[in-house]
């Protein structure tokens, strides 16, 4: 993995640095357009992380609810996509690689003082300046899918179910005709 030279800021710079400032931070130096296996700078990381806990809550609220098995590659959605507690949890080592941002978590655990680490990920295009509205068109678009396929099924059922009452009556009339 390419690291890029990590540059320090002043607090205002931080301060004043929007999303797509410090994404384009990560693009410094590489004379390429996509930000691709490039590490955050521990400022980058500082801007990115009120913006990051804001939509993964949002993300969580609006797919966690739609979530099915098969949806990706675990079976649960937390699974997938574990949560972030701003409170106990600290950042490091994040990056972003091809069109997601990653990034190792350290937490406390709960009387024991004992840190363990995991690694998160999150889609960048939600992340970007639009993101939010972006998170709100795939979730529309996400329940529309799972309305017309639920649609179809209960077309599916009401055709069986047709069926199986037409064979149950004519079953039943030939009982009767031969009784």
């Amino acid at each position: 993995m390419t690291t890029t030279a990590a540059t320090s800021l002043s607090s205002s710079e931080v301060r004043s640095l929007t999303v797509s400032s410090a994404l384009a931070a990560l693009r410094q130096g590489t004379g390429r357009a996509e930000p691709r296996d490039q590490m955050l700078n521990a400022d980058a990381l500082r801007a990115l992380r009120p913006v990051l806990e804001q939509r993964m809550a949002v993300h969580r609220s609006l797919f966690e609810p739609t979530w099915v098995k098969g949806d990706g590659v675990f079976e649960s959605f937390l699974d997938e996509f574990p949560s972030l507690d701003p409170g106990a949890d600290q950042l490091m080592n994040a990056g972003v690689r091809d069109d997601v941002i990653f990034f190792e978590v350290a937490r406390h655990r709960e009387g024991v003082g004992l840190r363990y680490s995991h690694m998160l990920r999150f889609p960048l295009r939600y992340l970007s300046d639009g993101g939010e509205a972006t998170l709100r068109t795939e979730a529309l678009a996400r329940l529309s899918k799972q309305q017309q396929a639920l649609e179809a099924k209960n077309a599916a059922f009401s055709d069986a179910e047709t069926a199986v009452l037409t064979t149950l009556r004519q079953l039943a009339r030939e009982d009767q005709a031969g009784a």
